[in-house]
C-alpha cells in the first residue's frame, strides 16, 4: 500500500528538475496469463514409491555413471539435453539445433533409457536448451519469435511420437529455467509456450507426466504468479538455489 520513489543521477553535478506530471500509479498489465487460480491438480499416474536421484552429466552418460548412481541408491535421473550452457553466441539456426538434439535423443533412446530400465530407474527427459537459444538478456529467443516458438512446440510433438509407450520415462520437462523479463510476442510468453507444448504432447500421449517450470529461472519466489495448467498429470518443478552457497 506504500512505496518510495527515489530519483537521482550518478557521477554528475549541478541541479536537476524532475517532471512527474505524467506519473501514474496502478497495476501493471501482466506479461503472461494469470488464470486457473482455483484449479485442483489431478494425478492418475503415481509412483509406487518415492524416487530420489540427480541430474545426469551434460555429456554422454556411461556405464560407470549408472554403476555409480546405482551404488548411491538413485532411482531417478533428470537427463539434461544441454550444450554451451547460458551462451548467447551459439547459432540460432533451427536445422542445426535439430541435428544436435537428434544426437541427444539417439543417445537417450539407445543407451540411457535401456540402462535405466535394466536397473529399475526412471528418467526425466529434460530440454535444457530450447530452439533459438537465448538473447543478451538471457531470455529464450522463442519468446519473441513466433516461428521459433512453433518449432519448440513441434519439437515436443516429435519427441512425444517417438517415445510414446516407452517404459522407464518418468516425465517430460518442457524447458529448463525459463526467464521472461519483457513483453513476449503474442502467444509466446513463457507460460503460454509451455501450455502449447503440453497440449501438443497430450494430443499424442494423454497420460505422460509433464513437468513445467515458473519464471525467474524456476525460482521459488516466482511460483506465486505461476498459473496451473488445466490438464492432469502436470508436475510443478521448483529449483532451490537459495541460499546459493548451500
Amino acid at each position: 500500500s506504500k512505496a518510495r520513489l527515489m530519483l537521482g543521477l550518478q557521477e554528475t553535478s549541478g541541479k536537476v528538475a524532475f517532471d512527474l506530471s505524467t506519473l501514474r500509479i496502478g497495476e501493471p498489465a501482466p506479461l503472461w496469463p494469470i488464470t486457473n487460480q482455483n484449479l485442483k491438480c489431478e494425478y492418475s499416474v503415481k509412483s509406487e514409491k518415492r524416487l530420489r536421484g540427480v541430474m545426469s552429466p551434460s555429456q554422454d552418460m556411461t556405464v560407470d555413471d549408472f554403476d555409480t548412481l546405482q551404488s548411491w541408491g538413485a532411482t531417478l535421473i533428470r537427463y539434461q539435453m544441454g550444450r554451451n550452457w547460458n551462451a548467447q553466441k551459439v547459432t540460432p539456426d533451427l536445422g542445426e539445433y535439430d541435428r544436435w538434439l537428434d544426437t541427444r535423443l539417439d543417445h537417450f533412446d539407445a543407451f540411457v533409457l535401456p540402462q535405466a530400465v535394466k536397473r529399475g530407474m526412471k528418467v526425466v527427459l529434460d530440454m535444457h536448451e530450447a530452439p533459438g537459444m537465448k538473447n543478451e538478456f538471457h531470455e529464450w529467443n522463442m519468446l519473441h519469435d513466433p516461428a521459433v516458438a512453433r518449432h519448440f512446440v513441434e519439437t515436443w510433438r516429435r519427441i512425444a511420437k517417438r517415445f510414446k509407450g516407452r517404459k522407464g520415462i518418468y516425465g517430460y520437462d518442457l524447458v529448463n529455467e525459463p526467464l521472461q523479463t519483457s513483453e513476449a510476442a503474442p502467444g509466446c510468453d513463457f507460460w503460454t509456450l509451455q501450455k502449447r507444448a503440453a497440449e501438443a504432447v497430450r494430443e499424442i500421449d494423454p497420460d505422460m507426466p509433464i513437468i513445467v517450470e515458473c519464471n525467474g529461472m524456476d525460482s521459488p519466489w516466482a511460483s506465486g504468479c505461476f498459473s496451473p495448467l488445466d490438464m492432469p498429470n502436470i508436475i510443478y518443478q521448483v529449483h532451490m538455489y537459495l541460499p546459493l552457497a548451500y
